[in-house]
């Protein structure tokens, strides 16, 4: 009789989970409202951290991940201690002491929007036209919120700016930690920098706001303690538990979910009361950010895709019928689309070329702005291939001096090298994109043909 429930017992849990970190995320704001109306900005925030610094660093210790890391990331840890913990929330703190705290969540919602933007120069990423349109769309409701909104004005509109700093310096953390540091472990990230930051915070308040504790309320400690047990240790947890069981597209909706929440939080705690025309911004801004989202996580998840049998078939077929010149094409998800070597074409430039078509490639400028476009299609290029003739398959140092341009990829694709000899293929290799390394790696091997 118990066993069905048993059984549904882990989905329960995810879907308990999930609505436990919206929660948690959509309270925060208030909750930082309430800390900073009884309790300076900066001890405020210093104390949220001191009292979850040793909780991150005992799970830490147990779940046996380093609490230090080497020297060489020394730098790293201490840019996440600044950009990602100390300034982002003096900066929330600062600002909602002058405005409310649902606008301030709408502001800090932002990150998501500016991760997929900064994604672009950083990570080499690229934005399709719809994610583009997403982008423009929220941004273009969010001004036309903060021109109507009836709470701002000329003295605290650098409030406005400063939760928005700190969106963008968490959106800018996201996108670095993602490039280099990979290899470092998330409790890692949240165990010492959180305990650093702490420390600077509360220094700074002594220095500068000589705080008392008889002008420290009740309920702004309380509210400090949530936001540390809760919002920092608690969500930090559940959060990354569910990423081994959701998406990261459901997680990222996290998003799009607390801004709301913090909205109906705001008109109960703080007073604040919204006209149609802003409730219809803030819906333009959640829903452009959710489109946004899933398109942008589509397209990530896309990067996944192998070549096909069919497939390796067909570019096996295009290196030996070249044979002993090297072949040259791309892919698109279900489709080969061998391309024009021009080393192959007798011309003035070729001639004094210190290589050809048995020693190189280079794509023809149709076939090149085929790629390119199909870059923004609904189908675009997955994988470019080219053939080694006798010297077997592997990215050499002209192949990656054209496939990476300044650490990141030229084009976003997988790239395919096919060892080809007289008596037929004998392998091929499939290199991708490493944004740790700024360079390709190798990802897999795949037979000669039959």
């Amino acid at each position: 009789m118990n066993q069905p429930a048993r059984r549904h017992l882990p989905t329960v849990l995810v879907v308990l989970g999930y609505a436990l970190v919206c929660a948690i995320w959509g309270t925060n704001w208030v909750a930082i409202k309430l800390a900073v109306t009884g309790m300076p900005p900066l001890l405020a925030a210093g104390l949220r951290f001191v009292f979850a610094a040793p909780v991150l660093l005992t799970i830490c210790r147990l779940a046996g991940k380093p609490i230090f890391v080497r020297r060489a990331q020394v730098p790293y840890l201490v840019f996440v201690t600044l950009n990602y913990f100390t300034l982002p929330y003096l900066f929330l703190n600062l600002a909602e002491q002058h405005i409310s705290s649902g606008l301030t969540a709408i502001c800090f919602s932002m990150i998501s929007l500016l991760i997929v933007v900064l994604g672009v120069p950083i990570l080499g990423a690229r934005i399709g036209l719809g994610e583009g349109l997403g982008v423009v769309v929220s941004f273009v409701a969010l001004v036309l919120l903060l021109s109507r909104s009836t709470e701002i004005s000329a003295g605290n509109r650098w409030a406005v700016a400063g939760a928005l700093l700190a969106a963008a310096m968490h959106a800018l953390s996201y996108v670095l930690i993602k490039r280099y540091g990979a290899d470092v472990h998330t409790l890692t990230l949240n165990s010492l920098p959180v305990a650093a930051a702490g420390i600077l915070l509360v220094l700074a308040s002594l220095a500068f706001e000589h705080p008392s504790v008889a002008d420290i309320s009740a309920t702004s400690l309380l509210a400090t303690l949530h936001l540390a047990l809760v919002a920092s240790v608690i969500g930090l947890v559940v959060y990354f538990a569910l990423l081994q069981r959701l998406s990261a597209l459901t997680m990222s909706f996290v998003f799009v979910i607390f801004p709301l929440l913090a909205q109906v939080l705001s008109q109960v705690v703080d007073g604040t009361r919204m006209s149609g025309t802003e409730l219809v911004l803030i819906l333009a801004i959640v829903s452009a950010m959710a489109c946004t989202l899933r398109l942008h996580h589509r397209r990530s998840a896309d990067r996944a895709w192998r070549p096909t049998a069919s497939q390796l078939r067909q570019m096996y077929a295009d290196a030996l019928s070249r044979y002993p010149e090297e072949a040259c094409g791309y892919c698109l998800t279900d489709e080969v689309r061998p391309c024009s070597n021009v080393l192959a074409v007798p011309s003035p430039a070729n001639a004094v070329s210190q290589r050809s078509a048995a020693t190189g490639y280079a794509f023809g400028s149709a076939d090149l702005l085929e790629l390119a476009r199909s870059l923004d299609s609904p189908d675009p290029a997955r994988l470019i291939y080219h053939s080694h003739p006798d010297v077997g398959a592997y990215l050499s140092e002209e192949d990656l001096h054209f496939a990476v341009q300044d650490g990141t990829a030229t084009f976003p694709v997988l790239h395919l090298v096919i060892d080809a000899r007289e008596d037929g293929v004998h392998g091929a290799r499939l290199y991708e994109f490493s944004v740790a390394r700024g360079t390709y790696v190798e990802a897999q091997a795949y037979e000669a043909a039959e």
